[in-house]
C-alpha cells in the first residue's frame, strides 16, 4: 500500500502525513494570461486509483505535466474523480509574496472540503510545486504568510498541517500532479470568458493584501529523501513517490529490475497500474525523465 508521506530535519522526525495538500501556479510569467494558484487535497490511499483515472485519460504519469493533455482530457479527468480543489486568480504578475498568499489562501479554503473532524489527528502535508528558493531563502515568504492559518485551526485540533516544497514535483507525485491540472482548468475557463466570481471554487485575489517577511532560524521542512536512484530517472519518482518521500539527490546506483518489480507489487494493488509502471521503467531504463 502506498505510505503516509514523511519529512526530513523536523522537530519529530518521525512524523508522517496521511494527507497531502498538493500547491501548483500557472501563468506567473505572462502579463496577459490570469494567474492560477491551486490546491488540491488528497488522501495517500487514494493516489493509486489518481494514477488509473489519470492513465485512463491517455496521460503518462511521471513523464508527462498538465500541458502535454488536451484540455478536454483533463476536464474528463476531474469528471471521474472527486477530488475537493480550490484556487485563487489574478492578474499581471503577482510576486512571490503574493503567490505565496494565494498558496496559503487556496489551503485554507481546500482542507475543510477534504479533512473529516471525526476522529483522530490529520496530517495534511502541504506540498509546493517549486524549488526552495521560489518562497525566499528558508521558505521564509511562504511560512511568513502560512502563519495566518495558525489561527484558523487553533480551534480544530484534528488538523496538523506543514509546509514542503518539491522540485518537478507534478512529475514524482501524482497528487502533485491533479494540482497542475486543476490550474489550467481554471485558468481555461477563465480564458473561456468566465468571470472569476462565477466559478465556484475559485476567488479573485486581492493584491492589495500583504504580510510582511519574517526570518527564520530553523531549517525548513523536506520530504525525507529515498536513497534510490538519482532523482531525475522514472524508478526514482516512482519508488520516492510509493514510500512517501522525495527522489535523492546522489547518484547511488539503480535498483534491479527485481527490487523495483517486488516494491511495485507490493505497494500497487491494481494491475493495469503496475504493468504500465514496470514496462516504463523497462522502456526508458536509467534515462533521465
Amino acid at each position: 500500500m502506498i505510505t503516509p508521506v514523511k519529512l526530513s530535519e523536523t522537530t519529530d522526525p518521525g512524523q508522517a502525513f496521511e494527507s497531502v495538500i498538493a500547491i501548483d501556479e500557472t501563468g506567473i510569467h505572462e502579463d496577459r494570461i490570469p494567474t492560477v494558484v491551486s490546491a488540491s487535497f488528497i488522501d495517500r490511499e487514494q493516489s493509486v486509483q489518481i494514477v488509473k483515472k489519470l492513465l485512463n485519460v491517455g496521460a503518462e504519469p511521471w513523464i508527462q505535466k498538465s500541458t502535454d493533455l488536451d484540455i478536454s482530457d483533463i476536464y474528463r479527468f476531474f469528471k471521474q474523480t472527486e477530488i475537493p480543489s480550490r484556487a485563487r486568480a489574478a492578474w499581471g504578475s503577482p510576486n512571490r509574496g503574493q503567490r505565496a498568499l494565494m498558496a496559503v489562501e487556496a489551503v485554507k479554503e481546500v482542507v475543510p472540503a477534504g479533512v473529516s473532524h471525526d476522529g483522530d489527528t490529520t496530517n495534511c502535508l502541504v506540498i509546493l510545486d517549486g524549488r526552495v528558493s521560489n518562497f525566499g531563502g528558508k521558505q521564509n515568504i511562504l511560512r511568513s504568510r502560512s502563519e495566518i492559518l495558525d489561527d484558523y485551526f487553533e480551534d480544530q485540533n484534528n488538523v496538523n498541517i506543514a509546509f514542503a516544497t518539491l522540485e518537478k514535483g507534478d512529475r514524482t507525485y501524482p497528487e502533485v500532479t491533479v494540482a497542475d491540472c486543476a490550474c489550467n482548468v481554471f485558468r481555461h475557463r477563465i480564458e473561456q470568458g468566465n468571470a472569476v466570481e462565477q466559478l465556484e471554487k475559485v476567488q479573485r485575489f486581492d493584491s492589495s493584501r500583504s504580510v510582511p517577511s519574517v526570518d527564520f532560524e530553523d531549517r525548513i521542512y523536506q520530504l525525507a529523501p529515498k536513497g534510490v536512484a538519482q532523482k531525475n530517472t522514472f524508478e526514482s519518482k516512482v519508488a520516492a513517490w510509493l514510500t512517501g518521500h522525495r527522489p535523492s539527490e546522489d547518484a547511488l546506483g539503480e535498483l534491479s529490475q527485481q527490487q523495483f518489480e517486488t516494491l511495485v507489487e507490493n505497494r500497487i494493488d491494481d494491475e493495469d497500474i503496475s504493468q504500465y509502471v514496470i514496462d516504463t521503467r523497462n522502456r526508458l531504463g536509467s534515462q533521465q525523465v
